[in-house]
């Protein structure tokens, strides 16, 4: 039987069952299962001490940079229609025949533009992007900020750099205009995001790499709780060497790869991997994951035995703990 308080009104009620499907996503799952202890010690189901361990997410990260071939076709990075209309883009992956030879995680990777919120770039485009961002939605917006979740020195700081740019090459910020806006708001099959083509055939790599599982990794109850006496979550991520390693082994293979096809060179620096990947990853996914919610807090560090780790505690709005 299912028990459901409604404090609001001050009752209760039974809801009985064969069977009860719990359905709340992965994070809000597992902090219910854990915080059922007048049923079991644990939390249903966690006999074992396993339920919340082994927590996973993709690994991200701009990592290294590659320079096209004059005779590789460009075009094919860009956006494309698929048969049903939507917007997509192809993705560079090992080649599974070699991924199975040689035991590696899976991994993907797509050319990015540079970074929108730092001026260096020189682009009209990505300035004016940059500076029109609250007009963006929400899901794309963040990214247009640097990566520790601030405008930091490439932000609103240097606003003038930006439109310097703008003032620059005008022409080319005009040409674009017509094309995104109505692709990107008009269209009923909207574009998803910017990316241009760069006349000088370099790309920045961003990847998206499996993570192998750590069970110091985990879901578990933080000591506060919400305004309904629920225990808030706390993320305890965890990133250990082992899925550094994997990533710095793709990237070998892909560097080997554009190497011998002649489609161009991709080069890169192993020992920015592990930084890139923490930053970049703990930055994506340490945002509301749900309308509503709001983050309480989170920290990245490096930690000698077990690499790179974040911490956060999550609380959603309906369950605002009370002002004190």
């Amino acid at each position: 039987a299912l028990r459901v308080l409604d404090r609001q009104r001050q009752s209760e009620r039974r809801l009985v069952a064969r069977q009860i499907v719990l359905a709340c996503g992965g994070i809000e799952t597992t902090r219910l299962l854990l915080a059922s202890r007048s049923v079991a010690e644990r939390g249903i189901g966690n006999h074992s001490d396993h339920l919340g361990r082994h927590y996973m997410t993709h690994v991200m990260g701009d990592i290294g940079e590659l320079v096209l071939a004059p005779g590789a076709e460009q075009a094919k990075l860009d956006y494309r229609r698929t048969r049903d209309g939507v917007y997509g883009r192809s993705l560079i992956r090992i080649a599974e025949a070699r991924r199975l030879r040689d035991d590696l995680p899976n991994a993907v990777w797509r050319p990015t533009v540079p970074p929108v919120w730092d001026p260096a770039h020189g682009s009209a485009i990505l300035s004016a992007v940059h500076l029109a961002k609250e007009l963006l939605p929400k899901e794309y917006s963040w990214r247009l900020v640097a990566r520790d979740g601030s405008a930091g020195a490439f932000g609103w700081t240097l606003p003038m750099r930006h439109a310097a740019n703008i003032l620059h090459h005008p022409v080319d910020l005009a040409r674009f205009l017509p094309q995104i806006v109505g692709k990107r708001f008009l269209a009923a099959r909207k574009l998803p995001s910017v990316f241009l083509l760069n006349p000088g055939r370099r790309y920045r790599m961003e990847i998206n790499a499996e993570q192998m599982p750590d069970p110091e990794s985990r879901i578990a109850l933080a000591e506060a709780r919400d305004r309904y006496g629920m225990p808030l979550i706390r993320l305890d991520w965890r990133m250990d060497d082992a899925t550094v390693e994997g990533v710095r082994r793709n990237l070998a293979v892909l560097a080997e790869s554009f190497r011998l096809s002649g489609h161009g060179q991709f080069a890169y620096d192993p020992d920015l991997v592990a930084d890139s990947l923490a930053s970049q990853t703990a930055t994506t996914w340490a945002r509301p994951a749900w309308p509503g919610a709001r983050r309480r807090g989170w920290w990245t560090r490096r930690e000698r035995s077990s690499g790179w780790r974040t911490c956060m505690s999550w609380a959603p709005r309906s369950f605002r703990p009370p002002a004190r």
